[in-house]
């Protein structure tokens, strides 16, 4: 279903990417449009003049008709149903398939099977990017949904909260705001606490640590808060929780993709608010010396000023080039 009825945003895409075809088809539907008025208006000019004679040659038909009732044309339809009232429509029947369907795996959600919750939050992410245009439907199931994804993100299987972690991504996607602060309040403080708890860990791991399912965990999870942060408009307060669990993966003893996923968070704070990323950037290291513009100013003191190489250098004088 989710091929067959892409979302509006893809249509879109693909319509934008293939603009001669569509010019080209609405052209010949106004061709055929103009072709058609006009039929119409010669066939009545014809029939108008065939009364005309018909009178002109005593012919009283048309007096009888006169003495008939005339009949008023009926209103548009446009316009009788502004007076109607209002009737839910049938929902197009892939999307009642994939509300009834989104439906079942709420409940089974909570299945003992780790091998069926694991198939059931598949088959609820691919409900929720079939409903993306469909926002009335959608946010009364994410609502429904809520209760039982948030135990499998902060209590189950390290494969289901993989798995979990993914809806919630695209859930965000698609609800934004509306999940803002549920997220805030439910599932945030359990994600920084355990990136702060594994932190150690992976920069004491060795190379075989990639290979780990905590490895992936922190990864996904790395990787999803970069989207996140823009997609559910943190607050301020949360945001700094973001930055300063995800800091610690800016050593240069966590594994490079660590590394790199924690730069593409750091990234997304910069777009959201860059004047408090660059500070929190420059308390850990500022490579850079600040005179106040007028010696009436207080001197710019940084608790990053003055400070040697370390672990984190090289990745924050990145991040603070690309902002400059």
């Amino acid at each position: 279903l989710v091929q067959w009825f892409p979302a509006m945003e893809d249509q879109q895409n693909q319509e934008e990417q293939m603009p001669g075809i569509s010019l080209r088809e609405t052209e010949h539907d106004r061709t055929e449009l103009g072709y058609g008025t006009q039929a119409k208006e010669i066939l009545k000019f014809f029939q108008d003049y065939i009364k005309q004679k018909q009178v002109s040659e005593g012919d009283l038909q048309e007096e009888e008709n006169m003495d008939e009732e005339p009949q008023l044309p009926s209103p548009p339809e446009s316009e009788t149903s502004q007076f109607e009232p209002n009737v839910e429509k049938p929902l197009p029947s892939h999307i009642q398939l994939a509300k009834d369907v989104m439906e079942r795996c709420i409940h089974l959600m909570s299945d003992k099977s780790l091998r069926l919750r694991l198939k059931v939050l598949g088959i609820l992410e691919l409900c929720v990017a079939l409903l993306h245009s469909q926002k009335d439907q959608l946010l009364p199931m994410a609502h429904r949904a809520w209760p039982p994804l948030v135990i499998r993100l902060v209590n189950d299987d390290p494969l289901v909260v993989l798995q979990a972690f993914q809806v919630l991504c695209t859930l965000a996607h698609s609800c934004g705001d509306f999940l803002r602060r549920r997220f805030s309040k439910d599932v945030l403080p359990r994600l920084v606490g355990s990136l702060v708890a594994q932190a150690p860990v992976s920069a004491r791991a060795g190379p075989i640590y990639s290979h780990t399912l905590a490895f992936k965990l922190q990864l996904v999870v790395l990787q999803g808060l970069s989207r996140l942060c823009e997609k559910l408009d943190m607050s301020e307060n949360d945001l700094t929780k973001v930055a300063n669990a995800c800091m610690h993966y800016l050593s240069a003893r966590q594994p490079t993709k660590l590394q790199e996923a924690s730069k593409s968070v750091f990234r997304s704070l910069i777009r959201v608010d860059p004047d408090a990323a660059w500070l929190m950037l420059s308390e850990v290291y500022c490579p850079f010396s600040y005179e106040a513009p007028h010696p009436s100013l207080c001197p710019v003191k940084l608790d990053g000023m003055g400070k040697q190489r370390n672990e984190f250098t090289d990745n924050i004088v990145q991040l603070l080039k690309e902002m400059s």
